[in-house]
């Protein structure tokens, strides 16, 4: 995506930092690159675990980040958990996206498959060469391998509940993603609305954002209605808890998208 330069846009007003926790395979990098643009250099900070990202630090490691130059951000993208703002001395607002959780799955499984061999020194090479020199089906490899990721993953990231095994999400962690929107969250948006989703940001902003194309699309992933009925069935059964937020984020997408909220602070 081509970059303008940041005096060409609409600078954002808000004094509170910008938190964007970039839940994998959730159009996050289009996003990414297009909020970007509104915030100097030195204001933004990206945070990821193998980053091939100029600047960018570990999530780990941000803490580390002296607390001056921490209190100075207006913009943090990465792949980390909505208790970042612990951490964070000045005020602060979580943005995320949601996707539909049997589609998330699957554009996961794929996306390592494609990159095997491309990335081979990040752990998305690894796992794309694991895949295909094992010739694991989705199934052998998520199930069989209990990847976390494959999850609950959505609900994880917004729920901060860290260190729960596969298989062992309860109900409470749902709960609990939904009190964190309430209370921490500025604007989710929703992958498969999101003209709508980025309207909602705007106004949460206060600005129009440059134009949110699309990365990492995969042209070589097969497509949901070729995939193994059982196999889906037994991944929306896994995900039961991001099938019911992926909802409750449609349904609030739904409110604002009647007219019955633009411009609000929070949901």
């Amino acid at each position: 995506m081509r970059r303008l330069p940041w005096r060409r846009l609409q600078r954002p007003e808000h004094a509170w930092a910008l938190l964007f926790a970039h839940i994998p395979k959730t159009a996050g990098s289009s996003l990414r690159d297009a909020l970007d643009q509104l915030y100097l250099p030195d204001e933004r900070l990206y945070l990821y675990d193998e980053s091939t990202l100029e600047g960018a630090v570990h999530p780990a490691e941000f803490g580390g980040v002296p607390e001056e130059e921490r209190a100075h951000l207006r913009f943090i993208a990465g792949h980390f958990y909505f208790d970042l703002h612990q951490q964070v001395p000045q005020e602060s607002r979580y943005i995320t996206a949601v996707r539909d959780p049997i589609d998330r799955v699957a554009s996961l499984y794929f996306h390592y498959r494609r990159l095997a061999g491309i990335t081979a020194e990040t752990r998305d090479g690894s796992e794309g060469r694991l895949i295909l020199e094992e010739g694991l089906s989705l199934d052998e490899w998520g199930f069989g391998l209990e990847r976390i990721e494959i999850d609950n993953d959505m609900v994880r990231h917004v729920s901060a509940r860290r260190g729960v095994e596969f298989g062992t999400c309860t109900d409470d962690m749902l709960d609990t993603a939904l009190e964190h929107v309430d209370q921490l969250a500025a604007c989710v948006l929703v992958v498969e609305r999101m003209k709508e989703s980025v309207r909602a940001l705007e106004s949460t902003l206060g600005v129009r954002l440059p134009g949110v194309g699309r990365q990492n699309v995969n042209d070589q992933r097969s497509p949901l209605g070729a995939l193994d009925p059982g196999m889906i069935a037994k991944v929306r059964e896994l995900n039961r808890l991001d099938e019911a937020f992926y909802r409750a984020m449609n349904e609030r997408l739904d409110v604002l998208s009647a007219g019955r909220g633009w411009g609000l602070r929070f949901w």
